[in-house]
C-alpha cells in the first residue's frame, strides 16, 4: 500500500470518468487546466504537502458523439499508456469489453466518477465499490432505489460513495446536510428541480405579459430543452418524478431513514393529456388566469419537495404550491435550486433542557452541465482528501472505513402504511388555495362549492372571482390536511350538477416556513 510520507514524490490520486456527455464534458474542462490539489494533513518537513488529483482515464458509449466533448479534446486531458495511447475507451470498441469496465477494473484508478444516466449505472457503481474504489455519482435514481445497500457496501470495502451532484446541481446541499449541520434536522422544504422552476418562471412571464398565453407551457418546455435544462422527453421533470428521487436522498441524509418511492406523495406541474398545439403528451395544471391571480395575491407558483419528521416517521412529498413572496423560496427564478432546512439544537436554561429551532437557507444554480460538474468536482476533492489521509486502497487487504458524509444515511427502516405518507399525515396542515371553473355561469356556484366543502370538513376562509376570467372561482381555506382536501374535492365533483363544474380543479398548499403546520396527532384536520 502506498501511503503519505513513503516517498518524496507527491501522492497521485487517479480519477476515472465514466460518461463524457453534458456533465462529463464540464468535468473534463476542470481537469483540462491541470491536476487538482488537496492538502495532506500532518505532512512532515521536507515531504510533499499536497496530493495531485489527475484524470487518469475516461469512457463513454460511443466515440462519435457530436453533442459531447470530441475525442481529440478528451485525449489531451487523460493520461497515456506505455505506448503513448490516451486512456480513452468506448463501449463500441472492437475488443468487446465495455469502456466503463476498463476503467473500473484498472488498479491505478482510485476514484470512479459515474455521470452516465446509463441503465447499467448501478452495476458500474457496485463493481467499483466492491474493488475498493471510491465513487462519485450524479445518479439520483440509483441512490433513491438502492442507496442503503451501496453505502453499506462502500463502508465494508473501505471506500466512499459521494453524491453531491445527485441533488441540487451546483447547490451544496448534500455535503452540508450530511456533515456540516450541528443540530438535528426536523424539516426540509426545497426547490430541487431547476427545469420545472425555469418552466414556471417562463409561464408566469408569458401570462403577465399577455404574449402567447395558450402556448406558454409548450413554449417554456421547448425553451428549457434548447437551454439544455430538459430532456427530449420532459416527463420525469414535469410529473415530479425527478424531484421524488431527490427528496428520497435528502430525507435519507437528514433523518437516516430508508424512504421508498411509493411512500412519497407526488404531484407535478403537468398532467397527462395533449397540450393545445403540442405533442408533449402533457398539459400544465396552471391556466393563465391562475398565474395572474397568484401574482395578484402575492404568491409565486413553485414545485416544492419536502420532508419532515413527525411522530417517529418521515413524511415526504412533491407537489406544486403557492409560496408567499416574503418566503425565501419565492425569490428563486429560472433554473435555480434552493433548500430551507429547519433544525433544532439543544439548549439548557435554569437546568431545563429544551431545543431551539432555527432555519438554514441554501441556494445555487440548478440544472445544467457546468453547475452539476462543480458538485462532481467538490465530491472528487472530498474523496481525495480522505485518501490523502488514509492512503490508497488495496482491495486484496482488509481496509478500515473512510470517513464519508453519507455514512449515516438510509440506515433506519421507515415505518410504512398504505398510500403516500403525506395523505396519511392527517395532523400536518396548511391553508389551501383552490380554483374551480364554472362551466354554466351559475350565480350560486360559489355558495354551492363552499357548502359542499364545508360539509366535507374543509372550511372556506375567503372566496372571490377574477375579472380577467369570469368563470374562474378562487377559494382560500383554513388550515387542513391534504387528505381532507382531496376527499372533499372528490365529494364536490360527485355532488355537482352534471356539466356545471370542470373536473380540472387546482389545489395548492400555501406554505410558510420549512414545514407543514403540525398539530397533535389525535387532532385530525
Amino acid at each position: 500500500m502506498t501511503t503519505r510520507g513513503s516517498s518524496v514524490k507527491p501522492l497521485e490520486i487517479n480519477v476515472g470518468l465514466i460518461g463524457v456527455g453534458v456533465v462529463g464534458s464540464a468535468v473534463l474542462d476542470f481537469f483540462a487546466k491541470g491536476p487538482l490539489e488537496v492538502p495532506i494533513p500532518g505532512a512532515r518537513f521536507g515531504e510533499p504537502s499536497v496530493a495531485k488529483v489527475r484524470l487518469w482515464s475516461a469512457s463513454r458509449r460511443t466515440r462519435r458523439n457530436p453533442n459531447a466533448a470530441s475525442e481529440e479534446a478528451i485525449a489531451k486531458v487523460v493520461s497515456k499508456d506505455k505506448s503513448g495511447k490516451p486512456r480513452f475507451y468506448a463501449d463500441d470498441d472492437a475488443h468487446g469489453v465495455p469502456g466503463w469496465r476498463s476503467i473500473v477494473r484498472d488498479p491505478n484508478v482510485d476514484i470512479v466518477v459515474e455521470v452516465t444516466g446509463s441503465p447499467v449505472a448501478e452495476a458500474m457503481i457496485e463493481e467499483s465499490l466492491w474493488l475498493g474504489k471510491s465513487v462519485v455519482t450524479a445518479n439520483k435514481k440509483v441512490l433513491s432505489r438502492t442507496g442503503y445497500e451501496l453505502v453499506k457496501l462502500a463502508q465494508s470495502r473501505g471506500a466512499i460513495l459521494a453524491c453531491e451532484a445527485a441533488v441540487g446541481g451546483g447547490m451544496p446541499v448534500v455535503q452540508v446536510m450530511g456533515a456540516a449541520i450541528g443540530g438535528r434536522i426536523t424539516g426540509i422544504l426545497a426547490i430541487i428541480n431547476g427545469t420545472t422552476n425555469f418552466i414556471l418562471s417562463k409561464m408566469r412571464d408569458a401570462a403577465l405579459s399577455g404574449n402567447g398565453v395558450d402556448q406558454a407551457y409548450p413554449n417554456a418546455v421547448v425553451e428549457a430543452q434548447k437551454a439544455g435544462l430538459a430532456e427530449a422527453d420532459p416527463a420525469a421533470d414535469v410529473f415530479g418524478e425527478d424531484a421524488q428521487s431527490k427528496i428520497i436522498i435528502l430525507a435519507g441524509l437528514a433523518f437516516g431513514v430508508r424512504v421508498k418511492p411509493k411512500d412519497v406523495y407526488v404531484r407535478g406541474i403537468a398532467r397527462q393529456g395533449s397540450a393545445p398545439g403540442s405533442s408533449l403528451g402533457s398539459r400544465a395544471i396552471f391556466d393563465a388566469p391562475d398565474l395572474h391571480f397568484l401574482e395578484h395575491l402575492g404568491y409565486a407558483p413553485k414545485l416544492l419537495a419536502g420532508a419532515q419528521m413527525t411522530n417517529g416517521s418521515v413524511v415526504a412529498w412533491v407537489q406544486p404550491a403557492a409560496v408567499p413572496k416574503s418566503h425565501p423560496l419565492a425569490r428563486i427564478e429560472g433554473s435555480g435550486n434552493a433548500a430551507l432546512l429547519r433544525t433544532e439544537s439543544p439548549v439548557s436554561s435554569n437546568g431545563t433542557a429544551s431545543a431551539k429551532a432555527y432555519d438554514i437557507f441554501l441556494s445555487g444554480p440548478g440544472a445544467g452541465g457546468p453547475e452539476t460538474a462543480s458538485s462532481v468536482i467538490a465530491d472528487i476533492l472530498f474523496c481525495a482528501r480522505q485518501i490523502a489521509v488514509a492512503g490508497k486502497r488495496d482491495p486484496s487487504k482488509e481496509q478500515s472505513p473512510l470517513y464519508s458524509y453519507t455514512t449515516s444515511a438510509f440506515g433506519r427502516t421507515q415505518p410504512y402504511g398504505n398510500g403516500p405518507s403525506l395523505t396519511r399525515g392527517d395532523h400536518l396542515k396548511a391553508p389551501y388555495l383552490l380554483r374551480f371553473v364554472n362551466n354554466k355561469a351559475n350565480p350560486t356556484f360559489a355558495n354551492t362549492i363552499a357548502a359542499h366543502l364545508g360539509e366535507n370538513g374543509v372550511r372556506v376562509k375567503t372566496g372571490q372571482g377574477f375579472e380577467r376570467a369570469p368563470k374562474y372561482l378562487y377559494l382560500t381555506t383554513e388550515s387542513c390536511s391534504l387528505g381532507r382536501v382531496e376527499s372533499a374535492l372528490q365529494a364536490v365533483i360527485r355532488e355537482a350538477e352534471p356539466g356545471a363544474l370542470s373536473p380540472d380543479i387546482l389545489y395548492l398548499p400555501i406554505l410558510n416556513g420549512a414545514c407543514f403546520e403540525e398539530t397533535p396527532a389525535k387532532a385530525k384536520a
